[in-house]
C-alpha cells in the first residue's frame, strides 16, 4: 500500500485488504494519526443470496442470520463491471469451519466472464481473508457446501436481485493511541516505520493473533506496534449495514513529518 490516500480505494478491493490511516509518532516524540473520514461506497448492484446445500437437519441447526452474514462477506468484495441489463450466476462453494473456502465453481455461468470472474473472486476473498461468519455451535460438522446466487434470490424466482449497496471499510478510531517512539532510535534520530496487515472483527477489535508484519525498518519499531495493537479499536466494516469481519492494512511512522517513505 502506497502511502497516499488518492490510492486507497483501488488498494482496497484489489488486495482484498483495507487500507487504514496512518499513525505517527513525530521527531519530538509526540504521537497523532492522520484522521481522515471513512469514506462508504453506494452504487446500485447484483446482490448475493446464499443457500445452505445440505439436509433439512443441518438447515434447521443454522441460524437465521448465519446466512445473511455469508451473503454480506461475499458481498463486501463484489465488485462486477457495470452493465446495462442484469445478470444472473450461480457458484457453489465448501465454507470451512476455520473460515477458508475450497472447491468455488459456477454451476450456473452468466456468460459474462467479467461477471461470472467477480463472483468466484469474491468467495474466494471472503475465505481468504476470513471474513465469514464463525460457525454456530449448533453447526457440529466442519464444513458446509454453499450455493451463492448473485442477481436473484435463492428462492428460484425469476426477477432481478438488485439493490443500492452500501459497503464501509474498517476505520480506526480517531481516538487510538500511537506507538512508542523507541527511546534509543528518538535519541540517534533513527526514523522508522511498519506497514502491518490484521483481521479487525465484528465489534471492532484487532486480532492480535492475525497480525503479519508486511514492512518494517527494524525490531523495535515493530515491537512498539505489537504492544499498542490490542489497544486499537476500529469502526467495523459493513455493507449494508451488517458488520462483517475485514482484514485491514495499517502502516505506523516513527519520526516522520514531511517526508514519507514509499516502500
Amino acid at each position: 500500500m502506497r502511502l497516499t490516500f488518492c490510492l486507497a480505494a483501488c488498494a482496497m478491493m484489489c488486495a482484498g485488504a483495507l487500507p487504514a490511516q496512518e499513525n505517527f509518532a513525530g521527531e519530538n516524540g509526540t504521537s497523532h494519526a492522520i484522521t481522515i473520514a471513512r469514506a462508504c461506497d453506494s452504487q446500485k448492484i447484483e446482490m448475493i443470496d446464499a443457500q445452505l446445500v445440505t439436509g433439512a437437519s443441518t438447515a434447521e441447526a443454522v441460524p437465521k442470520d448465519f446466512l445473511h452474514r455469508v451473503d454480506a462477506a461475499v458481498f463486501f468484495y463484489f465488485s462486477p463491471v457495470a452493465w446495462r441489463t442484469p445478470r444472473f450466476a450461480v457458484a457453489q462453494f465448501t465454507l470451512h469451519r476455520d473460515g477458508g473456502v475450497s472447491g468455488t465453481h459456477l454451476i450456473t455461468p452468466s456468460g459474462i466472464a467479467d461477471f461470472d470472474s467477480a463472483v468466484t473472486i469474491a468467495i474466494n476473498s471472503a475465505g481468504t481473508t476470513k471474513a465469514f461468519p464463525a460457525f454456530p455451535a449448533s453447526i457440529t460438522g466442519d464444513t458446509l457446501v454453499v450455493t451463492a446466487f448473485a442477481g436473484r434470490h435463492a428462492d428460484g424466482a425469476d426477477k432481478p436481485y438488485l439493490e443500492k449497496r452500501t459497503t464501509c471499510p474498517a476505520w480506526p478510531s480517531p481516538n487510538n493511541p500511537a506507538p512508542e517512539y523507541p527511546a534509543d532510535l528518538k535519541q540517534q534520530e533513527i526514523r522508522g516505520f511498519v506497514r502491518v496487515q490484521f483481521m479487525v472483527n465484528e465489534q471492532g477489535i484487532p486480532d492480535s493473533a492475525s497480525l503479519q508484519v508486511l514492512q518494517t525498518t527494524g525490531d523495535a519499531f515493530t515491537n512498539s506496534v505489537r504492544a499498542i495493537l490490542g489497544s486499537l479499536r476500529y469502526q467495523p466494516a459493513s455493507v449494508q449495514g451488517t458488520k462483517v469481519k475485514q482484514l485491514t492494512e495499517q502502516t505506523f511512522m516513527f519520526g516522520f513529518i514531511e517526508n514519507l517513505p514509499k516502500p
